[in-house]
């Protein structure tokens, strides 16, 4: 069990094992092993959830909002850029 593996997995003790547990950590390798199924079930929904909520464009949005917010509007704030004096200009 590292980092926010445990929430990923719904806390679901089939596939967790806790520090030092070679045991648990070979019933849990065992048991994906001999599940497929429920493991494509498992990994599908995870995917899911991994792309819902850690989107790195959205999670860019929402940290820009909040800086926003936080700031009364100033943060990450940025003069308009101004046409150069030479070359092309995109339309």
């Amino acid at each position: 069990n590292v980092g926010n593996v445990a929430e990923l997995l719904d806390y679901d003790e089939r596939f967790l094992a806790a520090p030092k547990d070679a045991g648990k950590l070979a019933e849990s390798v065992l048991f994906t092993y001999r599940h497929p199924d429920e493991i494509r079930t498992v990994m599908a929904k995870n995917r899911e959830r991994v792309q819902q909520f850690y989107n790195k464009f959205d999670l860019h949005e929402k940290y820009a909002a909040l800086y926003r917010e936080l700031s009364g509007g100033q943060a990450g704030a940025r003069p308009p850029a101004e046409k150069p004096k030479d070359g092309p200009w995109p339309a």
